[in-house]
């Protein structure tokens, strides 16, 4: 009877790769559930730390809803910014509460929402230097949130850029986990 041996160290090296593949599925399932961001302290949270500016959020969204967009399910939040005179608008769109892209006239939804959430007399006063846009669906899970800088927003409001500049200022945080129940139809057939 023969026996075969395998190489010294073979059974060591195997465990090793088997190691470091948990590790690497560990980190990726813990970055796909935020795990992290959990944890973490948040810079914005310091930078955001003001008094947000209710009354005149809802001048705002009045503003808004005086200009043709349909303000139905939206929370605005409008947060100074330290150390500055300027502020981030935040706006929710919670579909759950009856809000809808579909309401935007044929215009791109996003931009569109935007642009009327910067050009009112008093978003002008408020010195808004970033919009953001946190969609919510049916359910009010959050979906995701697009944020642009007022000057790309404006830009591509007076035709001074086109959609792919546009699109290429903005920044966008997607929650997959809340499309993987068929969202993603619903969301780009709405932007498109």
């Amino acid at each position: 009877m023969s026996h075969t041996r395998t190489q010294p160290g073979f059974g060591k090296a195997c465990l090793i790769v088997i190691v470091a593949l948990l590790l690497a599925l560990g980190l990726l399932v813990a970055f796909f559930f935020r795990i992290p961001q959990k944890f973490l302290p948040s810079p914005a949270k310091e930078l955001l730390s003001g008094t947000p500016y209710r009354e005149e959020a809802e001048i705002v969204l009045e503003e808004a809803r005086a200009a043709g967009i349909p303000t139905e399910g939206i929370s605005l939040y409008i947060l100074p910014i330290k150390g500055t005179d300027a502020s981030v608008a935040y706006a929710v769109l919670d579909a759950s509460q009856g809000f809808t892209f579909a309401s935007t006239g044929g215009l791109n939804p996003v931009s569109a929402m935007m642009q009327a959430l910067l050009t009112g007399p008093q978003a002008e006063q408020m010195d808004i230097a970033r919009v953001s846009l946190d969609y919510r669906n049916d359910e009010g899970k959050p979906l995701f949130v697009v944020s642009a800088p007022s000057d790309a927003i404006l830009a591509f409001a007076s035709g001074e850029t086109d959609q792919a500049a546009f699109s290429a200022a903005l920044e966008a945080d997607i929650n997959p986990g809340n499309f993987l129940t068929g969202e993603w139809d619903t969301i780009t057939s709405a932007i498109r």
